[in-house]
């Protein structure tokens, strides 16, 4: 399957890097460039693109903005952030308007051909420090809700299920069994009074836990 992407960002040097290290990979072909937000919405609303890497710092029209604009036209791009910010409640807001991939640049370079092929088989991708901050951001707030009595492992399990995690990347991020992760996931249905894993997620974004 071939990868066709469009890369958003002020720094020539970066938006180079990033098409060098994709172009080693027949899996990839990079459809175009940007460097202002009002380009970027033009990649990001162009059928021909699969993917729209985004810096956040984008002059123009914001890339919060460029996300939402393309969530709203149900564009067939998705939008994946790569950036070198680390801040939660900014992952969160993002994550809500429609992004997919959450890329810090100080990943090495190689991961970024991984994440991009895991999003277009259907996954949520955040770099692994990303994750650890939005457990931690999300365990505070949980520990804020007065009537839950949810495990710190559940709150864990909790979190990578409503970023879109399988029960096998669950049990690989936390080094548990799968059956192990179905176990806690009975427990967190059945003290938030849902029946499956959408039900779940909807509940915990509905809370604003992630």
């Amino acid at each position: 399957m071939l990868i066709r992407v469009g890369i958003a960002d002020i720094q020539p040097i970066v938006r180079s890097g990033v098409k060098n290290e994709l172009m080693h990979h027949p899996d990839f072909t990079i459809m175009g460039e940007a460097d202002t937000g009002e380009n970027a919405l033009k990649l990001g609303l162009n059928p021909n693109i699969d993917i729209l890497l985004l810096d956040l710092n984008l002059p123009g029209l914001k890339t919060l903005d460029v996300i939402k604009t393309m969530k709203s036209t149900s564009a067939s791009c998705k939008a994946v952030v790569l950036t070198a910010y680390r801040d939660a409640e900014m992952v969160f807001e993002l994550l809500h308007a429609g992004a997919v991939g959450y890329i810090l640049k100080k990943e090495p370079p190689q991961q970024i051909s991984i994440a991009l092929v895991k999003i277009m088989e259907g996954d949520l991708w955040l770099s692994k420090p990303i994750v650890k901050l939005l457990v931690r951001e999300s365990n505070e707030k949980l520990d804020q809700a007065e009537n839950l009595a949810l495990t710190y492992r559940e709150r864990e399990v909790l979190i990578r299920l409503s970023n879109g995690s399988t029960n096998k990347g669950i049990a690989v991020d936390l080094q548990i069994s799968e059956s192990t992760v179905v176990f806690h996931l009975g427990n967190i249905y059945r003290k938030l009074a849902v029946t499956n894993r959408v039900e779940a997620a909807l509940w915990a974004k509905e809370q604003g836990l992630i």
